[in-house]
């Protein structure tokens, strides 16, 4: 759980800056000034760094976590399916934000907003709050580390908001942040460099709009994960299917936990092969091991795998 509450925030916090330094780059090339000001950026760092930590690392453990596999030595802490999350989104954000950063008349508003590139204008004021709002929703989306065969096999993994209830931390830092972003943005003035008086409500329902998109457009990542992801050993595990199997056979370790993760390694290799769980896998794998010196040991891995055969073809 402590793995996974570190790739939650790390999945969030590169979104965020790829996106901040991407914009910034561009903007300072087209308008010689970053369209976020220094202490607009003090607030997206707290938003990116102390209020996400908090409430993506504080995700309570499930149940499930007991049936996943144990993470490999080689495996990387950014997953498959977390570089598909952060390119992704970061495309997204980046493109919506492009479109108000150099087109914002082009926007289903009424009146439509100026171009006017500059710090305090409503144009400016109007992209920093599409900018937060973007971010508020990825972290909905960052909750979740579905591997592809999760995907395939669970619909609840398609669903960002699954468990949130369980985890008030999450609750009250977004019901937190919602909030401040709000209070910024009426009474922000000239100390955020926000236009006075904020925006209005058209312009506030298209800045949550397009937030909120980022829940649509994770199902679309979510599909091209399960369509052109590797195997789930080797983004679970760090390793391919026949990387775990010549780890499965190997008759040394350096230490007692290395035994222990060959074990469960094996064992897992043989749930896979007989469809069963992981525990009966175990049992299988000594058994194999026992086979080869032992003739008591080998009739029993033959009977064992005669009726894991048995009951996968019935």
């Amino acid at each position: 759980n402590i793995f996974d509450s570190i790739s939650k925030f790390i999945q969030f916090q590169l979104t965020v800056n790829v996106v901040a330094i991407t914009l910034a780059v561009i903007g300072a090339f087209a308008f010689n000034d970053s369209p976020l000001s220094a202490v607009q950026m003090l607030w997206v760092n707290m938003i990116m760094d102390s209020l996400a930590s908090l409430a993506l690392a504080t995700e309570p453990p499930t149940e499930e976590l007991l049936d996943r596999m144990p993470y490999g030595r080689r495996r990387p802490i950014i997953s498959v399916t977390m570089g598909a999350n952060i390119i992704g989104h970061a495309i997204y954000q980046a493109l919506i934000l492009n479109w108000v950063l150099f087109a914002p008349s082009s926007l289903p508003l009424d009146p439509p907003v100026a171009f006017e590139p500059t710090q305090g204008s409503l144009h400016w004021s109007l992209f920093f709050n599409v900018f937060v709002m973007l971010q508020l929703f990825n972290e909905f989306n960052s909750r979740r580390l579905p591997t592809a065969q999760k995907l395939r096999t669970t619909w609840s993994e398609w669903n960002v908001f699954g468990g949130v209830s369980r985890n008030p931390y999450f609750v009250a830092i977004m019901i937190f942040t919602f909030c401040m972003q709000v209070f910024i943005m009426i009474y922000g003035g000239v100390a955020v460099n926000i236009i006075p008086g904020g925006l209005t409500k058209a312009q506030w329902l298209f800045s949550v709009a397009v937030g909120a998109g980022g829940l649509i457009w994770q199902v679309l990542i979510n599909v091209i994960v399960v369509v052109f992801s590797p195997s789930d050993y080797e983004e679970e595990v760090g390793l391919t299917p026949t990387e775990l199997e010549e780890a499965a056979y190997e008759e040394t370790a350096a230490s007692k936990w290395d035994q222990v993760r060959i074990g469960v390694r094996r064992g897992a290799l043989y749930s896979e092969v007989f469809n069963t769980d992981i525990k009966t896998g175990i049992k299988i794998s000594k058994l194999a091991r026992c086979a080869a010196t032992s003739e008591k040991s080998s009739r029993s891995f033959r009977d064992v795998c005669s009726r894991c055969i048995n009951v996968k073809t019935h």
